[in-house]
C-alpha cells in the first residue's frame, strides 16, 4: 500500500481514518478537504477497473420545492376527463 497521508496532504486533505478492507483486497481511507470540509473515501487495491463516483447533499425538500417540482414536471399531462 502507498503512504496515502502525504499524497493527502499534497492535495489539501487531511487523513482522518484508514481501515483494512479483506473483501476488496485492500484499504479504506477516509480523508477530509481543510479548505471546503468535503470528506473523501478512496478505496485502495490492484483492480484494474479504475470508477469513481460523485455524489453531493441534497437540502430537504420543501413544500415550496416540492410544488415547483411538480409543476415543472407535470405540467404536460393532462387528465382524462
Amino acid at each position: 500500500m502507498t503512504d496515502v497521508s502525504a499524497i493527502a496532504a499534497a492535495h489539501g486533505f487531511e487523513l482522518t481514518g484508514s481501515r483494512e478492507m479483506p473483501d476488496i483486497e485492500g484499504a479504506a481511507h477516509v480523508m477530509t478537504h481543510a479548505a471546503s470540509g468535503a470528506r473523501l473515501l478512496y478505496l485502495e487495491n490492484d483492480d484494474a477497473n479504475k470508477a469513481f463516483s460523485i455524489t453531493f447533499k441534497t437540502p430537504p425538500m420543501t413544500r415550496a420545492s416540492s410544488t415547483s417540482w411538480s409543476t415543472r414536471c407535470c405540467a404536460g399531462r393532462r387528465s382524462s376527463p
